[in-house]
């Protein structure tokens, strides 16, 4: 799709220094056991903010005054990322998230070595306008061997979106800047590969972080973490995560 290409263009232009500067690497290689064993974030010196309101992110997926946030920091070609989506995340949510016990946020981190990250990021983005973010989320990591620009004009047919509203959305500097947004609020909590996770809670309007970890993690260490935050009390040296809208 023409619209497309000048959109990553656009971006390219826009933040191209940015992404050359954020040194970011391949997709994380851990194993489930790096969830457990990661530091509680506090030393990478991230000030505490305000969250912005969540309740109408169409990012975010349960209830908006469930007691554990997970914020999800991924990228639409990582094949890791995909297989979190395509296999664990139908059971956190149908465990978890659709319970009342998890809210999941998503957010952007494409890796420079990605040429099609952030032209997905857009895409999805701009299909959060019209209503469709999660269905094009789940599409571009179902077929992330496949993202290009005539993956997204199907797939903005086949989710029956507004063609001239997206092709306006892609073309729209503001695209570019939210995902340069979620870059850069990852970078300030030293996360630099994907996927990466930030386990926290709701806490009067905040979300107060526990902890962070990088790399895939299966079904159960998920569970396990979650488990162990809904057991236990907040822990006075969380910090605040202002998590964008």
């Amino acid at each position: 799709m023409k619209l497309i290409r000048r959109a990553r263009d656009c971006f390219r232009v826009l933040v191209g220094t940015s992404l050359l500067l954020t040194a970011l690497t391949g997709c994380a290689l851990h194993t489930k056991q790096d969830v457990e064993t990661v530091s509680t974030v506090g030393g990478h010196g991230a000030n505490p903010a305000v969250a912005r309101p969540t309740v109408t992110d169409p990012r975010s997926l349960g209830r908006d005054d469930a007691p554990i946030v997970i914020v999800e920091y991924s990228d639409y070609q990582c094949p890791y990322c995909s297989q979190f989506h395509t296999h664990v995340l139908p059971k956190l949510k149908s465990v978890y998230i659709d319970t009342g016990k998890v809210r999941l946020i998503f957010r952007d981190l494409p890796l420079a070595i990605h040429r099609e990250s952030v032209p997905a990021a857009i895409t999805a983005h701009c299909a959060a306008e019209q209503g469709k973010f999660w269905e094009m989320n789940a599409a571009l990591f179902a077929k992330y061997r496949e993202l290009g620009p005539e993956l997204y004009e199907r797939l903005v047919q086949t989710l029956n979106l507004d063609t001239d509203k997206f092709g306006t959305c892609v073309q729209s500097p503001s695209s570019g800047k939210s995902v340069q947004r979620d870059m850069q609020e990852a970078r300030r909590y030293g996360l630099k590969s994907t996927p990466s996770f930030i386990f926290g809670r709701f806490d009067k309007g905040k979300v107060a972080i526990h902890r962070a970890a990088s790399g895939y993690a299966d079904f159960e260490t998920l569970a396990r973490e979650i488990d162990n935050l809904l057991a236990t009390t907040p822990a006075s040296g969380e910090r605040l995560l202002p998590v964008q809208k």
